[in-house]
Order: C-alpha cells, then structure tokens, then sequence
C-alpha cells in the first residue's frame, strides 16, 4: 500500500504559496510522488505549478521534461491513464506500428499523451523509453 497526504488549499491560494509547498515535498525524502489537482484557479499559471514539481515526483507527467521525454521516445513518466490505454491496446494483440490512429481529445493529461504513445510505436518494447 501507499501513504498518502491531501492538502488542500483555498481558491485564493497564491501561486507563490502552492511553489512553496511543491518546494517542500520536493526535497522531503518521505514524499516519492506529488500530483496537483487541476484545474487550478484562474490566477494560478498550471505550467509554472506542474513545472515546479520535480520531474521524478511528477506522478501525472506534466513536467516540461517530462512531456519532452515522452514525445522524443525516451524513457519517461507515462500519465495514468495513457498508460491503461497502452496496455489495453497491447493486450487485444492489435499491431499498431504504422497505422494510422484518430485519438478523439487533445487533452494534456489524456489525448496528448495517447497520441504521442502511439506516435513512438515500435522503436523500444514499451513507447515512452
């Protein structure tokens, strides 16, 4: 099993305050994995956030770096859910190097990191590194 911790912070949290606390559980050696609930209010910038996370505690992947690694086929954080797409593809047996694939949604925690699995298929045994 896992420990896990929530906290939760008012709509008014400042991005300022929300870096700190990414600050903290990044260099606490207890914390293995941190994953920020989105969407953040309007006033927060979701990229600086998630791109305060260091990209080994990034559960959900959206880290630049991690993004970055994703979509250059090197050995990355797949996001959750693209990664039980993958290994649903990958158990009905279907071939999927060189066809081509509509992925309906182009969402940064889904869509995005769908496509750019199956855009890497076929060079290493798992997309992603």
């Amino acid at each position: 099993g896992i420990c896990s911790e929530i906290i939760l912070k008012p709509k008014d949290v400042s991005q300022e305050e929300l870096l700190d606390i990414t600050d903290q559980l990044n260099t606490d050696p207890r914390v293995s994995g941190i994953l920020v609930q989105l969407p953040l209010p309007d006033h927060v910038d979701e990229r600086t956030v998630c791109n305060g996370i260091a990209p080994e505690k990034d559960v959900d992947g959206f880290h630049i770096i991690n993004i970055g690694r994703l979509c250059l086929d090197q050995h990355s954080l797949i996001p959750a859910t693209a990664s039980a797409v993958w290994e649903i593809i990958k158990r009905t047996g279907i071939e999927t190097f060189g066809k081509n694939v509509v992925v309906a949604g182009r969402s940064k925690n889904v869509g995005m990191p769908i496509a750019m699995l199956l855009h890497t298929d076929g060079e290493h045994e798992r997309p992603g590194g």
